[in-house]
C-alpha cells in the first residue's frame, strides 16, 4: 500500500513505464514513504470504453486520465503535493493536458486493509516479496 489505478488510452509501454516511475517517485516524495511499497495498475481504455456527458466517442484531446490512489489517510497538504506531482508525471509521460488528469484519493484506515490475510491494524503484516523475488 499505496496502490495506484491509472485509467488511460492506449499508452505505449515506454510511456507507461515513464508514468509508473514518475507517479511512484511523486507519491513517495509527497507521502514521505519508500517507493518500494507502491504498486501501480494500468487500466487501458479504448475509444469504445469511455463516455463523457453520456456521449461517445470522445475526441482524443478531450479524454481524461483517471487516477485512483488507495492509501492510508494523509493530511491535505500531502494530498495536494501528491496531486501536483502525479499530474506532472502524467503530463510528461502521456502528453496530456493537466486539466484532463483527474486524481481521486480513496483513503482507508489500517483496519480496512489486509495484507497476507491480516488486517494492517493488527500489527506487522507478512513481508511482501520484493520486485524480482517472486512468490514464496
Amino acid at each position: 500500500m499505496p496502490f495506484l489505478e491509472i485509467y488511460h488510452f492506449n499508452l505505449e509501454p515506454e510511456r507507461r513505464r515513464r508514468l509508473a516511475a514518475g507517479a511512484t517517485e511523486g507519491l513517495a516524495a509527497a507521502f514521505a514513504i519508500s517507493p518500494e511499497i507502491i504498486t501501480t495498475y494500468f487500466q487501458d481504455c479504448g475509444a469504445d470504453d469511455y463516455a463523457h456527458a453520456g456521449r461517445m466517442p470522445v475526441s482524443a484531446a478531450d479524454r481524461r486520465m483517471f487516477v485512483k490512489i488507495h492509501a492510508f489517510p494523509r493530511p491535505a497538504d500531502r494530498l495536494r503535493d501528491a496531486a501536483r506531482r502525479i499530474t506532472a508525471a502524467a503530463v510528461e509521460a502521456a502528453d496530456i493536458d493537466a486539466a484532463n488528469v483527474a486524481i481521486y484519493f480513496l483513503p482507508r484506515p489500517p483496519e480496512e486493509a489486509a495484507h497476507g490475510g491480516r488486517l494492517v491494524s493488527d500489527g506487522e503484516p507478512p513481508r511482501l516479496a520484493a520486485v524480482g523475488e517472486g512468490a514464496r
